[in-house]
Parts: structure tokens; C-alpha cells; sequence
């Protein structure tokens, strides 16, 4: 939580959406010094997302059987890199010069 910026927004007290320049919901807002109370908590989404696909990938898979073992590992690891590919993306709106990127 508090990687995402959650205390922040209970400092500065926030809107949890805003409106963007043609009247649409806004959920991810450009720029280093501007935040939502929404894009805290797509943050802390995908990082629990990345989480729990690794303690999954690291506990639980291998003790399963061989076929669902194989289809544990490809689904869990196609789920933990699009996760962490759109946690990239979003750094990419938030700081212009962000250099690296996944898939998105």
C-alpha cells in the first residue's frame, strides 16, 4: 500500500477521480506531483497481482502433478508479466523520460 502511494493521499487529501479535458473519468492523472485516490489503489492491484503470482509460482506449483504443473507455471507467469508490464506503462504516464517498457 504504501509503495503506491496511499499515504500521500492521506496527507494531501485528494479527489478519488477527476475529470479529464473532455469530460471523461480520469484514473491515472500525468505528472510526478499530481495523484488520485483511484490510481493508488490500481497500484497496490498489480503489485498484489505480481505478489501473489510469485508466491504461488514459488509454494504452491511445485508440488502439484506434472500437466498442472506445466499450465500453472505459463498461466501464472503470462499473469505476473502483463501485471507488472501495465505497472510499467503506468510509470511511463506518470514520468514522461521513463525509459522501459514490457509489452504495453
Amino acid at each position: 500500500m504504501m509503495i503506491s502511494g496511499h499515504m500521500w493521499n492521506q496527507i494531501r487529501g485528494p479527489p478519488y477521480v477527476v475529470s479529464g479535458p473532455k469530460g471523461e473519468v480520469q484514473y491515472i492523472v500525468p505528472g510526478q506531483m499530481q495523484q488520485i485516490g483511484i490510481e493508488s489503489h490500481i497500484i497496490t492491484l498489480l503489485y498484489a497481482t505480481c505478489a501473489v503470482c510469485i508466491i504461488l509460482l514459488g509454494i504452491h506449483v511445485p508440488a502439484m502433478k506434472e500437466t498442472k504443473q506445466r499450465i500453472s507455471v505459463i498461466l501464472l507467469t503470462a499473469i505476473l508479466l502483463l501485471a507488472y508490464s501495465a505497472v510499467m506503462y503506468l510509470f511511463r504516464i506518470k514520468s514522461a523520460g521513463y525509459p522501459y517498457r514490457l509489452l504495453f
